[in-house]
């Protein structure tokens, strides 16, 4: 399946997120995502921190806040993605993308934190 937008994660890792998984899950149940794609673009690029989560294997958390429009501006971006091993390498997918209100303190473990600690 083609890629919407295939991007490098600052860990090094590819994520790609299809253009079926965009507008058929992303945009349809969490429509105010609509018009966030280079949001998530760059959420993954520049995440403020990464996490993962510590139930599903293999999914991690990519957080970023300040960057939402409108009512959305003091929410945390959270853009979930898949990883499968491709030899000696990871691909991501994502998965879903939303805004929270806050990082839930449970059920996650964070993995990466930006140098750039410019959240509240």
């Amino acid at each position: 399946m083609a890629a919407l937008f295939s991007v490098k994660d600052p860990r090094g890792d590819i994520i790609e997120c299809s253009k079926k998984r965009w507008d058929e899950h992303i945009c349809y149940r969490h429509p105010e995502v609509r018009g966030w794609r280079d949001l998530v673009v760059d959420a993954i690029r520049e995440p403020h921190c990464i996490a993962r989560d510590e139930i599903e294997p293999g999914v991690e958390l990519y957080y970023v806040q300040g960057t939402l429009p409108n009512k959305y501006r003091y929410c945390w971006l959270r853009v979930v993605v898949r990883f499968v091993a491709r030899g000696t390498e990871r691909l991501g997918d994502v998965v879903t993308a939303f805004a929270l209100t806050e990082i839930p303190t449970t059920g996650e473990k964070v993995v990466w934190l930006s140098k750039k600690r410019v959240w509240n």
